[in-house]
């Protein structure tokens, strides 16, 4: 037995680490079972699910904007201010060829270069393995033309039954089989397929296959979103892409066919960009070549009509200086031309925005960097559509900003034209000066100055043209992809998912964990006190004693036997006795107990008979007071059918000597029933005939053992007077834990002094807070018990 606190603790809290063992050593079988079955079914989950592996590749761009076009002169200036060979193309960037790689379009085209919207799997005990691939699969099964319509936007299972000859294959949905030779070309509801052997065939010869079938598009999407392209570091132009499956194979071949892909991609957009500028260049080659040839035909007709055949000397100073008016002049014409050629394509494409050629000469900074700009939205624009709707906002948003631009560039376009006129104005009048002076000079060789200088302005147009129509064809047939393979696709060699160790690690904690967080969601939602730690969570009061759990019997009057020595309960009852002693004063002669609880059925009449018991064996004088006066039990009990009892002796209806009643049942002990049920109780306590009733017992009986009602009315409070010592009973799992707090309450405020507690019906067995006291002697304790009588 455990030795009871007569004194209050000053700390009442329980110790975590404490109550965490005691859990443990309680319910280790409990914690023990979870543990292994959350690793068991954890482990099952890990062979029933397919181990995902993260193959990985990467790209590096290729940095153009360091990069130059070369090209041809305009002009006698010797320099070129814009060069056709970035015609129609913008500044290349990483996040550019990001969104590129993210495109639909070479997702698409590598799913169905693959054609991935077949995919196989083999059942393996508990999941599906997918294989891929001639290394892994016992036939090729190719599409040779597919029908996407007949899977009306849902996916088709085929079981494959593989043959020596063939495989047969049979739709459960619409129970319909399919025989395909191998070598063979057959057609089936989705298409026309091709099958052939591979060299795994004798491996597979009368096993089954899952062929999934979708369409074209839930492939695309699906792998669009299984590629992962991203940029690892912003001040790199080095692009890595991942894609998580669970078939390695798989896994590569795409990269290395999507990585294909987008390389030919970029080398398709270059040649249609150059196709574009060599298109431009023909149409104005042409007409400059007419125009080239008409003045050259003039210049003939005009020596042949006028017998020229060379210039006079004395004219070369004259026309020394007119010839470096007439180049400056020239420059000023082709700028001026240029400038007219460029606002005539604009006009001409308005509705249709194209690429400006950047690449006639304009010595205007502030254009160049317009048409650079202008040309660089054009070609985001068309990324863009490949992933957005025309009508986004996206869209919507840059094509407003062409719009803004193209306008500031025929603005800037039409104010270098006036300036270029207003100069070419100016050299025109000193042209006319030195040509006044030239009137002395014959008539033909004036009109020959004016046809030259023509043929110079066609001629040099021509000759320009032509180098940037050549810098084209070399351009595309030299045309390089814009980027390069950095590292090849490789798998790595520990999966992503699921990570073993991690999961069996989670859940051995859980299955240790989750004991003990039932444990404390029960304890949470239990309202009534199950151990001594709520007994002293809740309340600081002394416990004087506990008793056990009472195996009931043929003996309804609640009485333990004292002739059985060794059993459990009775030496409970001894040590109570003994620990109830220290607290009385030693010198008093009666000395008073009142046993109350919180509630009815908590065994306070239990133990009031008892406790009156254990003490008259010790030979002393014991009064057992039924003042329960509202539900009194123990004269029932006690099969006492006395008539008066202690409320008629309050009224005054009976005496002293008439109440008193010696119980058979409880030697050496005289019983004071409670006699009628009175209407108030509590007023009757409050009358002089029980302070007289009590100076009586006090003068005849060593201990005075006083029942009373439950604490919740007066009752026990106003008998708390008469009394020495007064003793709380709480029954285990039946006293509420507010109710300990109402208690803890009367106790701080000391408004019933020498408040102890006797705790009720504890079952060693099932609560290890209390020990192993199950068994005591020959005795054992189950679950029908009489405490709370």
């Amino acid at each position: 037995m455990q030795d009871f606190e007569i004194q209050p603790k000053k700390d009442s809290g329980i110790n975590p680490l404490k109550s965490i063992i005691a859990i443990a050593k309680r319910f280790w079988i409990v914690i023990l079972a979870s543990i292994l079955l959350c690793l068991g079914l954890t482990t099952l989950y890990l062979k029933s699910t397919p181990t995902i592996y993260d193959t990985h590749a990467q790209i590096i761009i290729d940095d153009d904007k360091n990069s130059s076009s070369g090209g041809g002169t305009v002009g006698s200036s010797g320099s070129s201010d814009i060069s056709l060979a970035s015609f129609f193309s913008g500044p290349k960037n990483v996040d550019n060829e990001l969104g590129v790689l993210k495109s639909t379009k070479i997702v698409g085209r590598t799913v169905k270069d693959l054609q991935l919207n077949i995919s196989f799997f083999q059942k393996q005990k508990m999941l599906k393995r997918q294989l891929f691939g001639a290394d892994e699969l016992p036939f090729n099964f190719k599409f040779i033309s597919f029908n996407d319509l007949a899977l009306k936007g849902k996916s088709v299972k085929y079981i494959a039954t593989i043959q020596r000859d063939g495989i047969s294959l049979f739709n459960e949905f619409e129970e319909k089989t399919f025989k395909i030779p191998f070598n063979n070309i057959k057609t089936i509801p989705e298409g026309t397929v091709y099958c052939g052997p591979t060299n795994l065939l004798n491996e597979f010869i009368g096993k089954e296959l899952i062929i999934n079938i979708s369409n074209y598009q839930d492939a695309i999407i699906m792998f669009k979103h299984l590629l992962q392209a991203s940029i690892p570091d912003k001040n790199t132009s080095i692009i890595e892409m991942s894609i998580n499956t669970s078939n390695s194979n798989l896994a590569e071949l795409y990269l290395n066919t999507f990585i294909k892909n987008y390389l030919e991609f970029n080398i398709t957009s270059k040649k249609q960009s150059a196709d574009s500028t060599i298109a431009f260049v023909n149409s104005r080659i042409g007409s400059i070549s007419n125009e080239l040839s008409s003045v050259e035909k003039n210049i003939q007709n005009f020596k042949q009509s006028n017998t020229i055949a060379d210039l006079p000397t004395q004219a070369s100073s004259l026309v020394t200086n007119t010839g470096v008016a007439n180049q400056e002049l020239l420059n000023q014409n082709i700028q001026l031309s240029i400038l007219n050629e460029l606002l005539a394509y604009m006009r001409k494409n308005e509705s249709h925005p194209r690429a400006v050629p950047a690449s006639l000469t304009v010595n205007s900074t502030s254009l160049n960097a317009i048409i650079t700009n202008y040309n660089a939205l054009l070609m985001a624009r068309e990324k863009l559509v490949e992933n957005y709707q025309v009508e986004s906002d996206n869209i919507q948003n840059i094509d407003k900003q062409i719009v803004l631009l193209r306008n500031d560039m025929i603005s800037n376009m039409e104010t270098i034209k006036k300036t270029l006129e207003i100069q070419v104005n100016g050299v025109g009048n000193a042209v006319s000066n030195f040509e006044s002076q030239l009137r002395k000079v014959p008539n033909q060789e004036r009109v020959y100055l004016d046809l030259s200088r023509r043929q110079n302005v066609e001629q040099e147009l021509y000759v320009f043209l032509l180098q940037q129509k050549e810098q084209a064809y070399l351009a595309k047939s030299a045309t390089q992809p814009g980027a390069k393979v950095l590292e090849d696709p490789t798998t790595d060699n520990i999966p992503v998912f699921p990570n073993k160790t991690i999961l069996l690690g989670f859940a051995f904690i859980l299955g240790l964990v989750l004991p003990f967080i039932i444990f404390y969601i029960v304890e949470f939602v239990r309202t009534r006190i199950a151990t001594k730690e709520d007994i002293k969570h809740f309340t600081t009061i002394p416990i004087v004693g506990e008793i056990g759990v009472v195996k009931q019997n043929d003996n309804t009057s609640g009485v333990i036997e004292l002739n059985n020595s060794r059993d459990l309960v009775a030496e409970q009852f001894r040590i109570m006795r003994t620990n109830i002693q220290y607290l009385f004063n030693q010198n008093q002669k009666a000395k008073t107990l009142l046993l109350t609880s919180s509630a009815s059925g908590e065994g306070k009449s239990f133990i009031a008979t008892n406790l009156a018991q254990f003490l008259a064996v010790s030979g002393k004088k014991v009064a057992l007071l039924e003042l329960d006066l509202r539900k009194p039990s123990i004269s029932k009990k006690l099969n006492i059918l006395s008539q008066k009892g202690i409320s008629d002796l309050a009224i005054g209806n009976a005496s002293y000597d008439e109440i008193k009643v010696n119980a058979n049942i409880l030697k050496g002990v005289t019983f004071f029933p409670s006699g009628h049920i009175p209407p108030n109780p509590s007023e009757l306590l409050l009358t002089e005939n029980i302070v007289n009733f009590f100076d009586n017992l006090k003068s005849e009986f060593d201990y005075i053992i006083v029942d009373t009602a439950p604490i919740i009315v007066t009752d026990a409070q106003i008998l708390s007077k008469f009394t020495d010592v007064n003793l709380f009973v709480v029954r285990m799992n039946y006293t509420r834990k507010d109710q300990l707090k109402e208690i803890e309450e009367l106790y701080q405020d000391k408004k019933i002094s020498k408040f102890n507690l006797i705790v009720n019906a504890i079952d060693y067995n099932k609560y290890s807070s209390y020990g192993s006291a199950g068994s005591y002697g020959n005795s054992k304790y189950y679950s029908n018990y009489v405490n709370g009588n």
